[in-house]
């Protein structure tokens, strides 16, 4: 057997399922990608020029992850092969590559913000600092793009021994490959980062309720504890939607359009915070924070 044959015979009857394919749906799952990718980017200058916005740069990993998401999803509309039933070779390849490196590459940053937030949290509520904080704050934002390198290196070779296998889906929505080694190395990847990131979570939202009593008379905290809730709430449900990946051939039309729901999802849980409205708000006259806001500033 040749070198890298195993990864060929790996291939499954994956043929495409033409049967969920319309513009309709293309139409609204590229819809849901662009309002990811141009309001992660909003976002992410807004609080990168705005001087009175300072966030931390777990923060800016995460909103970047989903942009580099969403930017990848979109490759067939902005190299304007979105009505080509059979894209350039060169765009599918490179759109199939991009697609099975960034869900683990979001997965990544966004345990990288929760660690970061529980860092705060315990800080702020404990008085207290993880040891060698500082290495495992630097480690937390490097992780993520080393992950992605290595699923994008790992794509590629399996796609370069296999190249025939490298195609649009039935839906139509992007370009993937017919060999199930990527998809399922990448969705078995999520749930391996995202189940930590829902414990630490827990812990998160443990640690606000026994400390509630105080917290509910600073000013922010129900936006607070909704926020992290929310993000639970959201890491369960990317979750769930992984080993629905994980375990099937032909996901469908539908389910991909929930998928594209997720960065707007992170857009408005990161991106609605009270300083953000305040600078979208030009018009309006700039309120000053009270004082005791400062006491659970997470940013």
């Amino acid at each position: 057997m040749a070198p890298l044959s195993f990864l060929i015979a790996s291939r499954e009857d994956r043929s495409p399922d033409y049967s969920q394919h319309a513009s309709s749906r293309i139409g609204v799952f590229v819809a849901f990608q662009c309002i990811g990718l141009f309001g992660s980017l909003i976002v992410m200058s807004t609080a990168l020029y705005a001087s009175r916005i300072s966030r931390h740069m777990t923060w800016f990993s995460f909103m970047f992850s989903w942009f580099i998401s969403s930017l990848s999803y979109t490759l067939l509309l902005f190299s304007g092969e979105i009505n080509n039933p059979e894209p350039g070779f060169s765009v599918c390849f490179t759109q199939a590559l991009l697609i099975y490196a960034a869900p683990p590459l979001t997965a990544a940053a966004t345990m990288g913000l929760v660690v970061q937030i529980w860092f705060n949290i315990r800080f702020i509520l404990l008085g207290t600092r993880i040891k060698r904080e500082q290495y495992w704050s630097s480690a937390i934002l490097i992780f993520p793009y080393v992950v992605h390198a290595i699923l994008l290196l790992e794509a590629l070779i399996i796609g370069l021994n296999d190249p025939d296998s490298i195609r649009r889906t039935g839906s139509g929505m992007y370009c993937n490959t017919g060999n199930p080694i990527p998809g399922r190395v990448s969705t078995g990847l999520v749930v391996l980062l995202l189940l930590p990131t829902v414990v630490i979570e827990g812990l998160t939202c443990n640690l606000l309720r026994k400390h509630w009593a105080v917290l509910k008379k600073e000013a922010n905290s129900i936006s607070l504890a909704l926020r992290v809730f929310g993000f639970m709430i959201f890491g369960v449900f990317a979750i769930a939607l992984s080993l629905v990946f994980f375990f099937t051939v032909h996901h469908g039309a539908d389910l991909n359009i929930v998928v594209s729901t997720i960065p707007l999802t992170a857009v408005l849980l990161f991106g609605t915070q009270r300083d953000l409205l305040q600078v979208y708000m030009f018009w309006k006259r700039p309120v000053k924070q009270p004082e005791a806001d400062s006491k659970l500033d997470l940013n």
